[in-house]
C-alpha cells in the first residue's frame, strides 16, 4: 500500500513515536531528516552548502555584533584572542607597500616593506598585487595566508616557505595583517560568556571575571577592558557602630577642599575589635565610605568681576541655599560637574533667600560678584558624601592600599583619615564572585548571580548602563533579591514584556506593581512562573517566543506570555523528538529570514535546526552534518554557530572542525545564500570557495583526507581534479 505524504512540517520524530498513528504529527514527520530544512509551507528543502571564509585561529566561539541592519560583524572568540569578520571576509589591518622580496633556495621567503609594517612574529598576513611572485597573492583560501616571523620594523620572513618554490619577483604589491586583539578569556572560558549589546558596545559577563566591555571605534579598532562601573554596586552597609574604616592619603592627587579627589592614593584601614574585613581576593574591588558633614558654607566670592571661577567651590548633593544681599551688586552662582568647566547657574540682581536641590553626583558650586559690595552665603545643608575607593594591594586583614575613585571626605586640614561606620563592600570581586549573566531591560543594564548572591539582580541607573549609584529617585540603581525558600542560582535573564529570569529550579517574571510602569528602586515585584529549572545557556527570542534549555540541557522549552493570565507558560519543544539532544547542546542562534529557524550546535558536532511558525503549527526538527559525520565522525564537526542580519537573507556563520591531510583545522564558513536570483549559482558544496582559472570562476571544496577537490560549472568551461 502506498501512502501519499503532502507535508513534512513535523520534521524528525523520535523512534519512541513509531506506530503512534493516533498523533496527527505522525503523518507529517520523518524517522530521519538529515541536511534538509522543513518549511512552514509543508515541504523540505536541501540545506545550502557553506562557503569558506577563513581559517580560524583554532577552536573558537562565534558571537554576532549588530549595530544596524546593514552594519554587522561576526566576532571569533578563540584562546586569549578575538578576530573580526565583515562582508564575508576578515577585517584586515591597513596595508603596507612592499619594497622587495628575496627568494633563495632552501631559505624562507624574506619581505621588506617601504615603511614600518607594525606586524609581530606569529601574525598572519595577506599579499595583494604582487607582480611575478603571484603565488603570494591572496586567492580566497587559507593556503594564501602566511604566518610571519618579524626580523625588523620593515622586514619579515614567511614561516615554512622555500624561496625556490616561488616565481621571480617583478615588483609592487602590498601586505596586510589580520586584525586581532588580545582577550582575557581562554577557549574554555568563552563558552560560559553571556553578552548583550547597546550601540557600539558589547557587554560581557563570566562567573570568574569582572564584567568587561568590548567597544568598537572602527572596524579595525576595538578595545576590550574591564567595565568601569560607577557608584557600585555594593553589598549591605555595615551595621556595627564600632567597625570603622578610614582612608589616609599618601600620594596621588592632592586633597581638594573637603575631599580626597579621584586619583588620590593611600591606605584604607579598618579599626574596631573584630573588624578585619580584608582578604587578598579583595584586590580590584570597590569599597564605599559614607560620611555625614555639617553644613558647609562659603561666604567669600571666588572673584569680584563675575569672571569664570578659578577656585574649587563646595561639593553639594541634596539641599542648598544662597542668601544674598546685593547692595547694587550682581551675584552669580556657578556649577560644575566633576572636573568639568564652570557653567553659569543663576544670576541675582535683588536680595534673595534662594533654596534648591542638587540631584546629580560629584557636583560643585561657587559664586562670584560684580564688585566687593554686598554679601552672600552659599550653604550646602546636611551633606552626606558617598566616597568610593578601589583596593589596589593587600597589606593585612585590617589594611589595604587603595585609590580614590569617587571623592572621599577629608578633614580639610591634613591627609589623615576621617573614619566612618557607614561603609560597604563591593558586590563584585574575586572573593564574593562576579555576575554570571546580564541583560538590557527597560533602559537599564542588569547583572545577576554571583557566588555570594546567587539570587540577586543589580540594575543600573536609568539610561546610564555602567552607573550603579543607589539613591531615592526612580532613575537610581535597583537591587532585587529573589526571596524564595527554594534558593538556586540565577542562570539567565531575558527582556520581554517583563524581565524574565531563569534559575536552576524555577522561572520568574520581574516588574513594577503596575505592569504598565517601569521598575524603580521602590517598586519591584517578583513572581514565580514555573518550576522547571533552567540551563545556563542564554535564551533566544523567535516569533514572540522565548526559547531556553531546561536544566540538564536535553529539553528545549518554549516560553510565551499568555494574554488572558499575563503569565508565562513553558511548553516542551522537544516532546516529539526527545532524543534530539542525547548529545547535549553547545550553542544556539536565531535565523529569521527567509525561514524562522533555531540553529543549535551539539557536542557531537552535528548542527540541529528547528523550524518554528506557531501560527501555522509548524515546529520541525532536522539534523545537519558535514564532512561525512555519520560515517567518519572525525572528518567534519560543527563547533559554533551565529547569525547576523544580511540582504536578502540572514547570514548563518559556522565554525567547523575538519581533518585535512590528517591535520585538525578549524574553518569559519558561511551558509550559501538561497535566493541569488540564479539557479546556476546555487551552492550545495560544503567549505567551498571560488577562484579564477583560465578566466573562469571555479568552485573549490575541501574534502575528507585529500587536500582539495575542485569543481566548476560556470560560463563555458568545466574544471575538475585535485589541486
Amino acid at each position: 500500500m502506498q501512502t501519499i505524504k503532502t507535508t513534512f512540517n513535523a520534521g524528525k520524530l523520535s523512534a519512541y513515536l513509531d506506530g503512534r498513528v493516533d498523533i496527527s504529527k505522525y503523518y507529517n514527520g520523518c524517522s530521519q531528516l538529515v541536511n534538509a530544512i522543513p518549511l512552514s509551507t509543508g515541504g523540505i528543502t536541501k540545506r545550502p552548502g557553506t562557503r569558506f571564509i577563513a581559517k580560524a585561529k583554532g577552536p573558537c566561539r562565534l558571537i554576532p555584533f549588530e549595530f544596524s541592519a546593514d552594519d554587522t560583524l561576526v566576532l571569533e572568540f578563540s584562546d586569549l584572542a578575538i578576530r573580526f569578520y565583515k562582508n564575508c571576509d576578515r577585517v584586515m589591518l591597513p596595508s603596507t607597500a612592499i619594497s622587495s622580496i628575496t627568494l633563495l633556495p632552501d631559505t624562507e621567503v624574506a619581505v621588506d616593506t617601504t615603511e614600518a609594517h607594525g606586524l609581530q612574529t606569529g601574525d598572519v598576513v595577506r599579499f595583494a598585487d604582487v607582480l611575478g611572485t603571484y603565488e603570494l597573492n591572496y586567492a580566497g583560501n587559507f593556503a594564501t595566508e602566511w604566518t610571519i616571523t618579524k626580523t625588523s620594523s620593515t622586514a619579515f620572513t614567511l614561516d615554512g616557505t622555500n624561496g625556490s618554490n616561488f616565481s621571480e619577483y617583478e615588483g609592487g604589491g602590498t601586505v596586510a595583517g589580520i586584525y586581532s586583539i588580545a582577550s582575557p578569556y581562554t577557549i574554555d572560558d568563552v563558552w560560559q560568556l553571556h553578552y548583550t549589546q547597546s550601540g557600539d558596545v558589547l557587554y560581557l559577563t563570566h562567573p570568574d571575571y569582572p564584567p568587561y566591555t568590548l567597544s568598537r571605534y572602527g572596524d579595525a579598532s576595538w578595545v576590550i577592558q574591564e567595565a568601569n562601573l560607577v557608584g557600585g554596586p555594593f553589598l549591605g552597609e555595615n551595621t556595627t557602630d564600632t567597625y570603622l574604616l578610614g582612608f589616609t592619603r599618601t600620594g596621588g592627587i592632592a586633597r581638594c577642599g573637603h575631599y580626597f579627589p579621584a586619583g588620590a592614593i593611600g591606605t584604607l584601614t579598618a579599626s574596631g575589635t573584630g573588624n578585619a574585613p580584608f582578604l587578598p581576593q579583595h584586590v580590584g574591588s570597590l569599597w564605599m565610605l559614607k560620611h555625614t558633614r555639617p553644613d558647609n558654607t562659603m561666604s567669600t566670592p571666588d572673584n569680584t568681576t563675575n569672571a569664570v571661577p578659578t577656585g574649587t567651590g563646595i561639593k553639594i548633593k541634596g539641599s542648598f541655599s544662597f542668601d544674598v544681599t546685593v547692595n547694587s551688586n550682581t551675584f552669580k552662582i556657578w556649577r560644575r560637574q566633576g572636573n568639568g568647566a564652570w557653567q553659569e547657574y543663576r544670576t541675582f540682581l535683588a536680595n534673595t533667600a534662594y533654596t534648591s536641590d542638587e540631584l546629580d553626583d560629584d557636583v560643585y558650586y561657587t559664586f562670584t560678584s560684580s564688585s566687593s559690595s554686598g554679601s552672600a552665603v552659599l550653604t550646602a545643608k546636611d551633606q552626606t558624601n558617598v566616597g568610593i575607593v578601589k583596593i589596589t594591594g593587600y597589606i593585612s586583614p585590617t589594611s589595604v592600599s587603595a585609590t580614590v575613585i569617587q571623592p572621599v571626605l577629608s578633614n580639610n586640614s591634613d591627609d589623615s583619615a576621617v573614619t566612618t561606620s557607614m561603609w560597604a563592600e563591593g558586590a563584585f570581586n574575586a572573593y564574593r564572585g562576579y555576575p554570571r549573566t546580564l541583560v538590557i531591560h527597560e533602559n537599564r543594564l542588569w547583572f545577576a548571580s554571583t557566588s555570594n548572591n546567587p539570587q540577586t539582580l543589580w540594575g543600573s541607573s536609568s539610561s546610564r548602563f555602567l552607573n550603579f549609584t543607589a539613591g531615592d529617585t526612580d532613575s537610581d540603581a535597583v537591587t532585587v533579591t529573589i526571596e524564595d525558600s527554594d534558593v538556586s542560582n540565577i542562570q539567565w535573564m531575558a527582556s520581554d514584556e517583563y524581565l524574565v529570569v531563569g534559575t536552576a529550579n524555577k522561572e520568574y517574571k520581574i516588574s513594577a506593581s503596575n505592569i504598565d510602569d517601569p521598575i524603580t528602586p521602590d517598586d519591584v515585584r517578583c513572581r514565580v512562573q514555573s518550576a522547571l529549572g533552567s540551563n545556563s545557556m542564554q535564551p533566544v527570542h523567535l516569533n514572540n517566543t522565548l526559547f531556553y534549555f531546561q536544566g540538564g540541557g536535553r529539553t528545549l522549552r518554549s516560553m510565551r506570555l499568555m494574554d488572558a493570565t499575563l503569565r508565562y507558560e513553558s511548553d516542551n519543544a522537544t516532546l516529539l523528538v526527545d532524543d534530539i539532544f542525547d548529545s547535549l547542546p553547545v550553542q544556539i542562534a536565531v535565523q529569521r529570514v527567509p525561514y524562522a529557524i533555531l540553529w543549535i550546535v551539539r557536542q557531537d558536532g552535528a548542527l540541529v535546526s528547528f523550524t518554528y511558525e506557531p501560527k501555522e503549527e509548524v515546529s520541525a526538527w532536522s539534523e545537519h552534518v558535514t564532512g561525512g559525520l555519520l560515517l567518519t565522525p572525525h572528518q567534519g564537526q560543527f563547533s559554533s554557530v551565529c547569525v547576523i542580519r544580511g540582504m536578502p537573507e540572514d547570514e548563518v556563520y559556522v565554525c567547523v572542525r575538519r581533518i585535512i591531510g590528517g591535520i585538525e583545522q578549524y574553518y569559519i564558513e558561511q551558509f550559501a545564500a538561497r535566493y541569488t536570483g540564479r539557479q546556476d549559482t546555487q551552492s550545495f558544496l560544503d567549505c567551498s570557495t571560488v577562484f579564477t582559472a583560465n578566466s573562469q570562476p571555479v568552485n573549490i571544496v575541501y574534502a575528507s583526507d585529500t587536500v582539495l577537490y575542485g569543481f566548476g560549472n560556470y560560463g563555458s568551461g568545466r574544471y575538475g581534479g585535485t589541486v
